[in-house]
């Protein structure tokens, strides 16, 4: 399922009230926050680290190049073990394509690529080999700011690919 969630308050605020509301309580859970700047997945993963008392939050972006890192923590977030990684904290640049995330029962898009191909590939990442459950998928937008304009312009490409390949597309 897809939402959009358009907010008048900050996005992080209302992220933390998620997290609060829906992880804490639920180990097996597995959330994917993407974002595009490096800045935003410092941010969010120092934010829910804090929140969950350092418990299963991690983070893959570009700064990330370890592969065997990579490896582990994707099969931490892929093994549903309470103790393990519950929330990845993921830039889209780095992440959106090849990578598979399939325990993600929620994804989070804090931000926005442009790339339309980009989006459709990190939504992908949870349905791989082994996905049975359904996905919700969470747009965060603020009023009035270039998340509006970013999100309308990736909903008119999906859309146009939607015509160009009929079947395909996924709304």
């Amino acid at each position: 399922t897809k939402e959009v969630i358009e907010l008048d308050c900050p996005k992080m605020e209302w992220l933390r009230e998620w997290v609060l509301d829906h992880i804490v309580d639920n180990p097996h859970m597995r959330v994917i926050v993407w974002c595009v700047y490096n800045a935003e997945v410092y941010r969010i993963t120092r934010e829910l680290r804090r929140l969950l008392n350092d418990g299963g939050v991690a983070y893959l972006n570009g700064s990330v190049n370890n592969e065997v890192m990579i490896t582990n923590i994707k099969q931490s977030f892929n093994s549903r073990n309470p103790n393990g990684i519950r929330v990845l904290v993921c830039q889209i640049d780095k992440m959106y394509e090849g990578h598979n995330l399939q325990a993600g029962d929620v994804n989070i898009y804090f931000s926005n690529s442009f790339s339309y191909m980009k989006r459709a590939q990190s939504e992908d990442r949870s349905h791989r080999k082994g996905r049975n459950e359904a996905v919700q998928y969470i747009d965060l937008l603020c009023e009035s700011t270039v998340d509006v304009d970013i999100f309308e312009a990736l909903m008119q490409k999906q859309d146009f690919a939607a015509k160009v390949t009929p079947g395909t597309i996924s709304g």
